[in-house]
């Protein structure tokens, strides 16, 4: 009897050491487990300029603590390498274990560029003049607007910023005038921002863009959309400055991996 008691003991004595062990190698992999290329990690962050200031966060805490608008909480996931996060965070959260913390200084190069001046469009007229009038061939109204002409006859079409009017035709062209006023809210194909008909002069309607400095606004250039910010303004010209707002700027990112998944 004895004996077969300490059997049983020496049996659960054995199975206690080797679910320490399982425990143990376990708890070993997951905190030994290094960042690599192709990883899908999860992070807390915090985003800082070089004097302190939050810019942005996902905890919660510090979010509070400085008083910024409510945020996303959930862990920032990604795959490191594919170009997600800036290069300087990819390639510097490699080689960091399951569970531990980091700060980064990243310069501009590592983070959002260099600021670059080819990258704000300068001068650019806030007027704009467009002809009152203009003329189709008749194949090209017929292909374009899907009717004959009739004179007199307005036109609705939202590819073009007002009504349109058939002033006159004749076997082989088709004469349109652009049918507005004075105060009329215009708007421009292509771009984000308002405008208005300020005036007429000639034989053209005068176009007011309607822009205030800091406005953040959407263009479009070959090879597709813009964003960027006036960066200047008067009443005749306006600049578009597209660098990234933290061109230029270094900062300083804490890192926390929360988890590693290969």
């Amino acid at each position: 009897m004895i004996k077969h008691l300490k059997n049983k003991k020496l049996v659960v004595l054995l199975l206690v050491f080797a679910v320490i062990i399982v425990l143990t190698i376990i708890f070993s992999n997951t905190f030994s487990q290094k960042v690599k290329t192709s990883d899908k990690v999860s992070i807390e962050y915090a985003a800082y300029f070089e004097n302190g200031t939050l810019i942005d966060t996902n905890i919660k805490e510090i979010r509070d603590k400085n008083m910024l608008d409510k945020g996303n909480y959930e862990p920032l996931e990604f795959v490191v390498g594919s170009g997600q996060l800036i290069k300087g965070v990819e390639s510097g959260i490699i080689g960091m274990s399951n569970g531990s913390s980091q700060v980064f200084t990243l310069k501009p190069e590592e983070a959002y560029g260099l600021y670059d001046e080819k990258l704000i469009f300068k001068d650019i007229n806030k007027r704009i003049q467009i002809k009152k009038n203009s003329v189709l061939s008749l194949q090209t109204f017929k292909s374009v607007f899907s009717k004959e002409p009739i004179v007199g006859d307005i036109i609705k079409d939202s590819s073009y910023p007002w009504d349109l009017m058939v002033e006159s035709f004749d076997n082989s062209s088709v004469v349109i005038k652009n049918v507005v006023n004075i105060g009329n809210s215009v708007k421009l194909p292509g771009v984000s921002w308002g405008a208005h008909v300020e005036g007429f002069n000639n034989e053209s309607i005068v176009v007011y863009q309607d822009l205030n400095l800091s406005d953040v606004v959407q263009f479009a250039v070959e090879g597709g959309p813009r964003m960027g910010v006036i960066s200047f303004i008067n009443d005749t010209t306006f600049d578009i400055d597209t660098n990234h707002p933290l061109a230029g700027k270094t900062l300083l990112f804490e890192i926390k991996v929360l988890d590693i998944k290969n």
